[in-house]
């Protein structure tokens, strides 16, 4: 199978569709409590199960997902110490512990926030980053469009109720999703406890000790977070994660009385959606033409890849991504992909590298004397 390279990367598609032969036991449903719910698969952004997805409530402390993801991207370009303000403590509701004055880094704050769901870290680290709080919703709710969320608003950044004070658990989990890529964040939100260091303003340092909230990291297996919240407006509201075998399932309850248990018959529920998929590339190799004559020998860098994806909708597509080429590659450098997307998406690809090149032959010199004789031949004709 040759390959040919054009000015620019091409695609070129292979409607390859993997047959699966193994499909688990899909479970029924299971009956839950609360006001919403929804199983998503963060992996492909398919949702599982949902129950009143669509509907926008209030959804009290999981607001700091996004408020805590906002301030590690800042920390990410400068984590710089920071200091709080009074308005910061005063806010009313959960704290982390912190007094005005204090000098506290800004992923320390989102530390504050993730575990011990501090309303006072969670303004503090909206008036670092924002300016003041007001300014930092306002990026909030910028990011939310710029995800494409249409039900989601935010008025305050810890979660606070406000008049238009809403998402919906369709797109709490989307935010959840996007807010678990940042690794910072997935590291503090399945930390089980934590320890962050603060400067007051007389001088002195002391440590604030901090326990997550989220029971399951402590009662359900391979769970990685992600958020509680509850105010008596939205009731009990609870974001989990779990990551096995090869998927992330983020199942989100909004107004739930029974959310520990729901989250865990949800979370099985969620695993018996999924089948995981071994694709094998081990006898897959390409020689590609080269613009000047010779050829090159590639092989994918690895010899297979493993996905996790929905049962029964998992029509997996293969494709041969090419890299533009200014000169005649080295051996082992990367020119190209397999990439793998489901519905669209893409969940994965594997390089592909040179292993030869072969340099065009060079074309052999006729004789002398057939060179004299063509010489004689054009002479006498004219």
């Amino acid at each position: 199978m040759r390959q040919f390279f054009r000015k620019g990367r091409r695609l070129i598609m292979a409607a390859l569709f993997l047959v699966l032969f193994s499909i688990p036991v899909q479970a029924a449903p299971p009956e839950t409590a609360a006001r919403a719910a929804v199983v998503y698969d963060a992996g492909t952004g398919t949702v599982l199960y949902e129950k009143a997805g669509g509907e926008r409530l209030p959804m009290a402390s999981t607001t700091k997902i996004m408020t805590a993801y906002l301030v590690l991207e800042s920390a990410a370009l400068c984590d710089r110490v920071v200091t709080v303000s009074e308005t910061a403590v005063s806010v009313e509701g959960s704290s982390a512990g912190l007094r005005a004055g204090d000098r506290i880094r800004l992923s320390d704050l989102a530390a504050c926030m993730l575990l011990a769901s501090g309303n006072d870290a969670a303004v503090a680290g909206a008036e670092a980053v924002g300016g003041s709080e007001e300014a930092f919703v306002r990026r909030m709710n910028q990011t939310a469009a710029q995800w494409g969320l249409t039900d989601t608003h935010f008025d305050t950044a810890s979660g606070l109720d406000g008049d238009t004070h809403y998402t919906t658990a369709c797109e709490l989990a989307k935010i959840t999703a996007r807010a678990l890529e940042n690794e910072r964040f997935a590291e503090l939100c399945a930390c089980k406890n934590a320890a962050v260091s603060v400067l007051g303003a007389d001088g002195t340092a002391r440590t604030i000790s901090l326990t997550n909230h989220n029971k399951l990291l402590w009662q359900l297996e391979n769970c990685v977070g992600v958020k509680t919240g509850y105010t008596e407006k939205s009731g009990r509201c609870l974001v989990s994660c779990i990551r096995q075998e090869g998927a992330t399932l983020v199942v989100v309850t909004l107004r739930d009385p029974n959310d520990w248990q729901d989250h865990a018959a949800l979370q099985e529920y969620g695993l018996s959606c999924m089948d995981r998929i071994a694709v094998s590339e081990e006898d897959v190799s390409y020689t590609v033409p080269l613009k000047d004559g010779g050829e090159m020998l590639c092989l994918p860098q690895e010899e297979a890849i493993t996905f996790c994806l929905p049962v029964r909708k998992n029509e997996l597509v293969r494709s041969l991504e090419w890299e533009e080429l200014s000169a005649v590659p080295e051996k082992g450098e990367a020119v190209g992909s397999i990439l793998y997307t489901w519905q669209g998406k893409e969940i994965g690809r594997i390089p592909i590298t040179v292993v030869s090149v072969r340099q065009p032959p060079v074309p052999e010199e006729d004789p002398w004397w057939v060179l004299w004789w063509e010489g004689l031949l054009s002479f006498l004709h004219l």
